[in-house]
């Protein structure tokens, strides 16, 4: 019949439409998967996984409110679906909803209990939660599950090692075999490396820290995570390097003197080869981990952190100045020096500035 045709049509269009909304938000093309969802969704506004597609359209591009409000809207469609509940778990995670995450994650368990991302899901939101021991025992179900899936093994490292926590150094390793095993299934996954890079951060290894990152970023590059993981790499090297020549600086100022109270010649030419070779170093190491992206990398970090841009103009202008007072001659070479000072202090008191912002944000 015609119009029975027409109606196959429809749907074929319909599912066309679905299937082409999660291509592009897999490319993180989420604008483009909007619009394709929306325009079948007005045509068919009960189909669910339209919805789902334009919910995770949405997440990608800043609205979880919206995002969720469309995956319960898909849920009353579809009410048996684990998948949707599994997505909702994650949505509401993102917004920091904890008691909603964890409920989303409980029913996507009951609805399909032998599905490993719904238990990998559930640890996550019950870690966030705070009950560590419940979250570990979904983890280890999910790895019970799917034993070879990078995915359960990344969620057993990110109970152990949550965000913004400093675990025992037990966890820690235990956080990092689990993410050895996931790079073993999938050796690019960015995931599991943005996890490892973490995990020499709490270490105090920045620069290998910086190397995983680069991968990480070089895998996922659309992930705002990755990035703003590598500036806080960045940041902590840019820190070591300032206060190391602050120290220099003050010591140097206060226990070597001459009369009349300047600076031996050698001092101003100490601290220009420290601060050029700090200097040196920061990059030197910023361009192996990341050689094919730094010019793009440095761009993005002074689009996203002003404060930790204006740190590091501090820290080459401390180091400008130590070079400029070591070329100098006597009659200003300790005004140089003690102009050096301003950058110095300015950078402590940025320094400040950023690690106050950090705790708030957290």
């Amino acid at each position: 019949m015609p119009g029975g045709d027409g109606r196959a049509g429809d749907r074929a269009g319909v599912e066309h439409a679905a299937l082409r909304a999660e291509s592009l938000n897999s490319l993180g093309r989420h604008d483009q998967a909007l619009a394709v969802a929306s325009r079948a969704l007005a045509s068919d506004p009960g189909d669910s996984e339209l919805l789902i597609q334009a919910a995770v359209a949405h997440l990608g591009l800043g609205a979880p409110e919206e995002s969720r409000r469309l995956l319960y809207s898909a849920a009353a469609l579809d009410p048996g679906s684990a998948r949707i509940h599994r997505i909702l778990s994650f949505v509401a995670l993102q917004e920091g909803l904890l008691a909603e995450a964890v409920q989303a994650g409980l029913r996507a368990v009951q609805l399909s209990p032998f599905d490993s991302l719904a238990h990998a899901q559930l640890a996550r939101a019950l870690a966030r939660q705070g009950d560590r021991a419940s979250a570990v025992t979904a983890a280890g179900r999910a790895i019970e599950l799917a034993p070879n899936s990078a995915e359960t093994h990344i969620a057993m490292a990110d109970v152990l090692f949550p965000d913004g926590t400093r675990p025992p150094k037990a966890d820690l390793a235990r956080a990092e075999e689990h993410l050895g095993r996931a790079l073993q299934v999938e050796p690019s996954n960015a995931a599991a490396l943005n996890d490892l890079a973490r995990i020499h951060l709490a270490r105090g290894h920045g620069v290998r820290a910086a190397g995983h990152l680069a991968s990480a970023v070089r895998a996922d590059p659309m992930t705002e995570v990755m990035q703003r993981n590598m500036d806080v790499v960045f940041i902590s090297l840019v820190a070591r390097a300032h206060w190391v020549l602050f120290v220099m600086w003050f010591v140097t100022r206060q226990v070597f003197r001459e009369g009349g109270g300047n600076s031996p010649r050698w001092v101003p030419l100490v601290l220009a080869v420290a601060g050029l070779g700090i200097i040196g170093w920061v990059l030197l190491r910023l361009r192996a981990q990341i050689p094919a992206h730094l010019g793009a990398f440095v761009r993005g970090f002074v689009r996203r952190e002003r404060v930790g841009t204006l740190w590091t103009a501090c820290l080459a202008a401390t180091a400008v100045l130590f070079v400029a007072s070591a070329v100098a001659p006597d009659s200003v070479r300790e005004g140089l020096l003690l102009w050096a000072w301003v950058p110095l202090l300015a950078g402590a008191v940025l320094s400040w500035v950023r690690v106050g912002r950090s705790r708030r944000q957290r």
